[in-house]
């Protein structure tokens, strides 16, 4: 370029005031129309809450149950563990053997579950032997075996529906980590009446777990009610358990429902 004689490529359009554009691109026009949100509140989020609800409601079941006719809980390992705490500070070497075996059988049903749900991504596999391991406990106790080992079995069958129910459906809320729920619960009511800019991180996804934790601790204080008020219903303590066995078959098929329809086939449609 010679000083005084302009390049003609940098000339001014006179018309529009400003240097051509041969090598700008037109960028195609983008889409700003935001995406449709979901409410806190859909025919979704509702069939979630029923089914974390009934998780909950076989989890406080079983534990009541199982504290009553066994002296263990099936899935609140943090009683079973202060229990063994307790009973080797008393030297209960009995007790110690029982806590330490159920918290095993436990670990065992988890590592069990764990790998059918991931040969098969179906929640109903684990249900079945789960629903199974809990009619056995009444069965053993029909036929008049009382030990307390039988409780162990439970011990099982709670973990299956634990790690199925955190893992396998469409949530991934634990049903029987009550602790947890509670302090899910007073963070999201924290954020709630002290108003949303309390917490940039309270989005609505925040918001509907408050929700759906919320009715799983209301589900398991009542599971735990219904099953102690039919432990001692129940002639000689008979099926107590079988229902909630039932009550999980059921469940798991809400459960595999909720996650063909929206998780699988969303993703089958998705380009």
């Amino acid at each position: 370029m010679t000083l005084g004689c302009p390049d003609p490529e940098a000339q001014v359009d006179t018309k529009r005031g400003m240097p051509p554009l041969e090598t700008a691109t037109p960028e195609p026009e983008k889409d700003t129309q935001p995406a449709e949100e979901e409410g806190l509140w859909s025919a979704r989020v509702a069939v979630y809450v029923v089914n974390a609800a009934l998780l909950a409601i076989i989890a406080g079941y079983v534990d009541a149950v199982s504290a009553l006719r066994y002296g263990v809980y099936g899935g609140m390992m943090t009683g079973n563990t202060v229990a063994l705490g307790m009973s080797l500070q008393s030297h209960d070497w009995a007790g110690v053997a029982l806590t330490a075996t159920v918290i095993g059988c436990f670990l065992a049903g988890t590592i069990l579950a764990q790998a059918l749900l991931v040969a098969t991504h179906r929640s109903m596999y684990n249900a079945v032997w789960c629903c199974a391991t809990l009619c056995c406990c009444d069965l053993l106790h029909i036929s008049g075996q009382r030990s307390n080992y039988i409780g162990v079995l439970t011990a099982l069958a709670m973990a299956g529906q634990n790690v199925s129910s955190a893992k396998g459906g469409s949530h991934s809320l634990n049903t029987t980590f009550v602790t947890g729920n509670v302090q899910k619960i007073g963070e999201g009511v924290y954020n709630w009446v002290l108003g949303h800019c309390a917490s940039r991180e309270f989005s609505l996804e925040k918001q509907r777990e408050t929700v759906i934790v919320g009715f799983i601790w209301v589900g398991y204080m009542s599971g735990a009610a219904v099953g102690a008020e039919i432990y001692y219903l129940s002639q000689d303590h008979e099926w107590s358990f079988s229902p909630a066995g039932g009550l999980l078959l059921v469940t798991f098929a809400i459960q595999d429902w909720m996650f063909n329809k929206f998780v699988e086939e969303p993703a089958k449609k998705a380009p």
